[in-house]
């Protein structure tokens, strides 16, 4: 059975060495059931992000906050294979050392336009120019939209390992509207527009990062490193 998230808000709290008050034995036992909808989730997290902008930041607690918003083609299940995310399917051609993803059609981003492979394309080449895992094993790919939902990755050299940097989330691939990068050149992303869960709704630095739930939005199954998202489009 498919169940919604139980809170249409979340807040992260940002306490920094606060966070080393804490008892370890205040702890309380989480009772499982139904999730609940509707409501408020406040969440501690002991760092302030330098940046929201997965491109271009290792850090983790980037990494962390920022899947909350963005998403990218494909991702790892618990087993640590390789499935779609924001791709529908993917094919692998060795011969051609190609590799093909069939973009899911009506995926939208927060500001409501719809994802098409221009603004894939756009992402994935910005990625290449930060990723230093992207610059050292898919070095010199170039990628084609053969269509609004086809992108076609030309690699150079194409090795059993390719896969598994495309769905990395160290410094993941995220997808973002091609305006949005072409506004932010050389500099750091500002508008923080993805197609994730949660849409960023204010950021007070040292205090707290408020997000809001898009409700075309439903679990559909997790995995061991973070929840896999399906969406009503």
């Amino acid at each position: 059975m498919v169940k919604k998230v139980g809170s249409s808000v979340v807040t992260l709290m940002l306490f920094g060495l606060l966070m080393g008050c804490a008892s370890d034995t205040d702890t309380e036992e989480v009772s499982e059931g139904a999730i609940e909808e509707g409501g408020e989730l406040n969440v501690a997290y002991g760092v302030q992000p330098p940046s929201l902008d997965p491109h271009s930041v290792t850090d983790v607690s980037t990494r962390d906050i920022s899947q909350h918003m963005f998403e990218p083609l494909v991702t790892l299940n618990s087993s640590l294979e390789v499935e779609p995310m924001l791709a529908e399917s993917y094919e692998v051609n060795e011969d051609e050392e190609t590799v093909t993803f069939y973009l899911r059609e009506g995926i939208q981003f927060h500001n409501g336009d719809e994802m098409t492979a221009r603004d894939v394309i756009a992402s994935m080449e910005r990625w290449h120019d930060y990723s230093s895992q992207a610059q050292e094993y898919l070095d010199g790919t170039e990628y084609e939209a053969i269509d609004d939902y086809t992108v076609v990755a030309h690699l150079e050299e194409y090795t059993t390992i390719d896969m598994f940097i495309f769905a990395d989330m160290t410094q993941f691939a995220a997808i973002m509207p091609e305006e949005v990068i072409t506004n932010a050149g050389t500099n750091l992303v500002d508008e923080l527009i993805g197609t994730g869960p949660f849409q960023l709704e204010e950021w007070r630095q040292d205090q707290f990062i408020h997000f809001k739930k898009i409700r075309r939005f439903s679990i559909s199954r997790r995995t061991s490193r973070r929840f896999i998202w399906s969406k009503r489009a």
